[in-house]
């Protein structure tokens, strides 16, 4: 929700500064609202690059999680 905006421009840009770094591991939330992360996902908009990694990430999630 970072890379979406939702907490903030300067959130969002420290999310897409690490995440083209590849400082994540994997991908987490502590979400609490539903419409909160559907609002959010409407608004993300990712380059090719960082969808790449964002995928690479939940990869990750699936291989820490077995």
């Amino acid at each position: 929700m970072s890379l979406a905006g939702t907490y903030g421009e300067e959130a969002q840009d420290k999310a897409s500064h690490f995440l083209e770094e590849g400082r994540y591991s994997f991908v987490g939330t502590d979400l609490h609202h539903l419409g909160v992360w559907k609002q959010s996902m409407a608004e993300l908009k990712l380059t090719a690059k960082q969808i790449d990694a964002v995928h690479a990430l939940f990869e990750n999630n699936v291989t820490l999680l077995r």
